[in-house]
């Protein structure tokens, strides 16, 4: 008994263009994909359907692409039904593992099927152009093929033991640009990433070759096929196309900020300065609880390396960063960051791209880097109190370094002070000497003892006197004040 497993509607559009699309479970468990028009007036739309397989069919010079097989009968068309991975799928898994060169690889293999499955010629608008896409004007010479299939969405490309493509409802034979086959079907896929990719899209084009202008051009050539294929009705895929970068996928955005909220991003410099391209995010296991440790691989072409810890203000204190050749840590290595602050091995940054740098890798030395680290997400307030703390800490190191100066004067001082006791002292002694050697050669003039004497006592007064004018100085009671300090 044959089952109806799947239905869909396409009722929201242009009443020439209404159809259903059915799968059907065969009463032998094969399995058929049915399209019919929603009325006799989508009768001409299902012909033309059938009309561009064959169209498609006869120009596809590829044995590893099949255009899905489908049958004509009593205004109804009969797919088969193929099983396998869509493409859509593929690039899904992708986007997941932020595998950004996966994605250019299959856009690139997309990009070489489209050009390589007819002969190309020199694109001229025509009026059944203008009539469905509207006026556009390229600055740059544009390529079209005899016969071009614009439905090539990334769910209508089936990987199996070839290439299928499953629908082929706007097949178009008049002139059309290429470019925006290849533009339009990977945009309106890869839209639905827009949250992960917003950055990324641009970088891809621009790698496939489609210019900023080309791009406007494509832009307004779909619009303009909206409009012809839903009339005076609006979709809410018309609508998506039109609001796409404030739509989102809920669970896309909820995956996306718990990966970004866990983890490190890595940024690799082979050449063309850093970018999301060459870059790859590490999952923490236990964030804000224990040290975390990156192991980074240094691969053969790897010229500069960077590490944002978070996506957003953070204190990172670095316990360890190694490099290693093989598993053997050779030595330390330097690294430069962007943070407002740093004390010690605590990193203070205050932006929402926290960054750190490793310049001039050594390839012969280094097989990779392991860092140890703690991070700490950092609210608003905490920042302030820690901005707060580390200008107090700088005061007190400034406050501290001119006590030290003082200090150092001091010293100085100190040092001239002792000095100049020192030579006082000795000339103290040398007079000493001096009176008890004439003391020693006058004992036999006892006459003048006494006024020898007395010369002597005046003399040594004097002498007293100098020292206790000394002792009254500034710089002698500085002195004084210091050894005590000191002792």
């Amino acid at each position: 008994m044959r089952q109806m497993i799947y239905t869909r509607y396409s009722n929201d559009r242009n009443s020439n263009f209404n159809i259903r699309t059915s799968i059907y479970k065969e009463a032998d468990n094969r399995k058929v994909v049915e399209k019919v028009g929603m009325d006799n007036r989508a009768e001409k739309h299902i012909n033309n359907i059938y009309e561009n397989y064959l169209l498609l069919k006869q120009k596809n010079n590829n044995p590893n692409i099949e255009i899905n097989k489908v049958e004509y009968k009593d205004g109804i068309l009969i797919f088969d039904y193929i099983e396998g991975e869509t493409l859509a799928n593929k690039i899904d898994r992708l986007v997941k593992e932020e595998n950004l060169n996966g994605i250019i690889e299959i856009a690139q293999k997309f990009k070489n099927y489209l050009e390589g499955s007819q002969i190309k010629k020199v694109f001229e608008v025509t009026n059944e152009f203008i009539d469905i896409f509207g006026e556009v004007k390229f600055s740059d010479m544009q390529e079209t093929l005899d016969v071009t299939n614009i439905d090539l969405s990334m769910d209508n490309i089936i990987i199996s033991n070839k290439i299928y493509i499953l629908d082929y409802e706007w097949v178009f034979n008049f002139p059309m640009p290429v470019k925006y086959v290849i533009y339009r079907n990977l945009n309106n896929y890869l839209n639905r990433w827009i949250t992960k990719l917003e950055h990324f899209l641009p970088t891809l084009f621009q790698i496939l070759g489609i210019t900023a202008e080309e791009i406007i051009n494509y832009n307004n050539m779909e619009n303009e096929f909206l409009k012809y294929v839903n009339k005076d009705h609006y979709n809410i895929y018309s609508l998506y196309s039109l609001q796409k970068n404030n739509v989102f996928d809920i669970n896309e955005l909820l995956e996306e900020k718990k990966l970004r909220y866990n983890s490190a991003q890595v940024f690799q410099d082979k050449g063309k300065g850093f970018s999301e391209v060459d870059s790859y995010r590490v999952e923490y296991e236990e964030f804000n609880e224990q040290e975390n440790i990156l192991v980074l691989p240094i691969e053969d072409d790897l010229l500069n390396l960077r590490v944002d810890p978070l996506d957003r203000a953070c204190v990172m204190k670095v316990n360890n960063i190694y490099a290693y050749k093989e598993d053997k840590a050779i030595t330390e290595i330097d690294f430069i960051s962007n943070a407002k602050y740093v004390l010690d091995n605590i990193l203070l940054f205050e932006t929402d791209d926290p960054q750190i740098v490793f310049n001039n890798i050594n390839l012969e030395q280094i097989s990779n880097i392991r860092i140890e680290f703690n991070i700490y997400e950092m609210e608003i307030s905490i920042l302030e109190v820690i901005r707060n703390l580390i200008a107090k800490n700088n005061r007190i190191l400034l406050e501290s370094e001119k006590r030290h100066k003082i200090e150092k004067f001091v010293d100085m001082g100190v040092d001239y002070i002792q000095g100049e006791r020192k030579e006082l002292m000795a000339e103290v002694e040398r007079i000493r000497e001096e009176n008890l050697k004439i003391i020693a050669d006058r004992d036999d003039q006892l006459v003048n003892k006494d006024i020898k004497l007395k010369e002597i006592e005046s003399e040594l007064n004097r002498v007293e006197n100098e020292i206790k004018t000394i002792k009254q100085t500034r710089i002698w009671k500085l002195y004084e004040w210091v050894c005590k300090k000191i002792h």
